[in-house]
């Protein structure tokens, strides 16, 4: 099922072929991954983070996915709201919408999620409704962005 979800991605932009690449990638992966260049949060030192679990970061790249073709589907017009959304998916208004604000999350925290490189405690959670602002979402995460 995740599979289909990824291949009905849209491959308009660039972003959308790079993050269907990746995330196909992801799908891949099977068992704990420690990548060497994990994003640092600001007065952290690299011995004291720990990647996050493959699964939870499959858990991450699914709902960004899941995010981007819903607001595919009402830029579309394929659906109309939100509301129609909801309830063929069979879950809230603000669950669906929530999980669209992950589409507009930042391309290097995108690829970080893939990659496995975001640290433990980034999850869906704190990334829903980040700042518009890609510079800002890295700061509101505590995160350095050159890295």
């Amino acid at each position: 099922m995740t599979h289909d979800l990824i291949r009905e991605l849209p491959a308009r932009t660039e972003l959308s072929k790079f993050l269907n690449r990746w995330v196909e990638r992801a799908l891949h992966v099977s068992g704990y991954c420690t990548l060497p260049r994990i994003l640092l949060p600001h007065g952290t030192s690299r011995n004291e983070l720990w990647p996050e679990r493959p699964e939870r970061r499959l858990r991450l790249v699914s709902a960004i996915a899941r995010g981007r073709r819903w607001l595919d589907e009402i830029s579309s017009g394929s659906a109309t709201d939100a509301a129609q959304i909801a309830l063929r998916e069979r879950c809230s208004v603000r669950h669906v919408n929530m999980t669209i604000t992950l589409a507009f999350l930042a391309p290097k925290l995108v690829r970080a999620a893939v990659e496995g490189r975001l640290p433990r405690g980034i999850n869906i959670e704190r990334l829903r409704d980040a700042p518009a602002e890609w510079s800002r979402q890295f700061e509101a995460l505590g995160l350095n962005p050159q890295q």
